[in-house]
This record gives structure tokens, sequence and C-alpha cells, in this order.
């Protein structure tokens, strides 16, 4: 696996044991960039994929372009089937459609990594009846040609290599408009270490939204990492590689 050195090859596979999943500009960038709704549909048209460069030293270095080929496979939570694809020299080929299970919120088998591990009390509070339902993206794994099976998802690293955090982009799909709220939490990741969320309060709409979701690495709080969740235009995020495995 091609990782960056020292902090940045640390935090990409402490984050992994965190998400096995799926990043956000400043609020001076909310008009820019690429919109976190996608609707009842989700293409991906030959965007590139990366790979964490050996030698980088910050943000702007850390990632190479990949020109790997395989086909792609995207799973949800409880290991259902949400779609297929292709990587072709490198190029991300997929379509996200409605998936055909889908689960209340509140259910912590099917929203576990994406909600109710990170926060407390995760609800719908619009509408008051909560009828919503939804789906999000677990993993992200494609067979490459030469009999490897590589895990990847969308992120964007941010900071110095002194001071570090990792946004990435959690795929859920809702079937009506929503508003989910959820308090902060407290806790021990396995291989990561102490964590300390902020309150969520996220607006979805019906059909596929992309959230970015940011771990902080090193906070005032020693030994602590901080973990937002929130909705911004994506700016510079890249589809990176983050494990390589035999079959």
């Amino acid at each position: 696996m091609k990782k960056t050195i020292g902090l940045f090859g640390a935090t990409a596979l402490a984050v992994l044991m965190v998400f096995l999943a799926a990043a956000c500009p400043d609020d001076t960038s909310k008009d820019k960039g690429e919109s976190p709704y996608k609707g009842e549909k989700l293409v991906v048209t030959n965007q590139q994929l990366s790979e964490h460069a050996v030698n980088a030293h910050g943000p702007t270095n850390a990632y190479i372009n990949s020109s790997k080929s395989g086909e792609l496979l995207i799973s949800d939570q409880k290991g259902n089937t949400l779609g297929t694809g292709t990587i072709t020299g490198g190029k991300i080929n997929f379509t996200l459609n409605e998936p055909g299970n889908k689960y209340k919120i509140d259910d912590e088998a099917a929203f576990g990594k994406a909600f109710h591990d990170f926060w407390d009390n995760v609800t719908v509070v619009e509408p008051a009846d909560d009828t919503i339902e939804g789906n999000d993206v677990r993993m992200m794994i494609f067979h490459e040609d030469e009999g490897i099976n590589d895990l990847f998802f969308r992120e964007k690293t941010v900071g110095t290599k002194d001071s570090v955090a990792l946004e990435t982009i959690v795929f859920i799909y809702v079937n009506g408009n929503c508003r989910i709220k959820g308090n902060a939490k407290q806790g021990m990741v396995p291989g990561t270490g102490y964590f300390s969320s902020e309150d969520i309060d996220l607006a979805l709409e019906k059909g596929w939204n992309l959230v970015c979701r940011k771990m902080l690495y090193g906070s005032e709080v020693v030994g602590t990492n901080i973990i937002s969740m929130e909705i911004k235009n994506l700016v510079d995020f890249k589809w990176a590689i983050w494990v390589e495995h035999p079959l």
C-alpha cells in the first residue's frame, strides 16, 4: 500500500479502522465546488483514483494519480450490494440508484458507522411523524486485474505535517427531505484512540447526499480526536486507496 510517511501515514491507517467507508471546504467556499446533493441517482463518471504519496510533506502533495483497473463493488452497513462499476486506467465509473433496502435512522445496525458509533440520540426531528428511511455506503472495494482487493473512498487531508485533519465523504440516501440531529459523544475507537464528537444537525434532501465528516487529530484535549459532521460543497476531494490485500 502506498501511504504518506510520518503523521500522514499513521493517520490513514488509524482512520481506516474508524470509518472503513467514504470533507469539507471552509465557509467561504459554500458557493463553489461540487454540490453535496446528488438526487435520486448518484453518477460518477471518469473521476480520478489516487494513492497516498510516499514522500508527502503536507496536504498539497499527499496524493498521486493511480492507473489501476478493476471491477467495483459498493455495499452498505449490512453487506447488501448498493451498486457496481469499473475502474479503468485509474478512472472511476459507477452509478448508485435508490437502494433496494432502506432502514430507520435509529437502526444502529444499519447506521452504526455513519451515526450511532460517534453520536448519541441520533433521531429525525423533521418531519415530526418520523417516516424517514434510508441507507448509506459502508464500503467501496474493487478487484484488480492482478487479483488484489482495494478499499477506497473519497477524502481530503488538511492541515500541516504536524497538525492533521482528515475529511471523508459519507454517502447517505434518504427517502424524503428531513432534518437529523445527534448529541455529542465520547468514546474509544480501536487503533485510533479517544474521540469526542460535536453535535450534528443535518438537513438532508430526498435522494443521495454527500455529507462531510472531519476528524481532527491532536486537539486541545490531549490524546483526543475531535469528530464533526456537516453539509458543505465539496472542493479538492480525492478518491483515495486505503488498503491493498490479496484475494
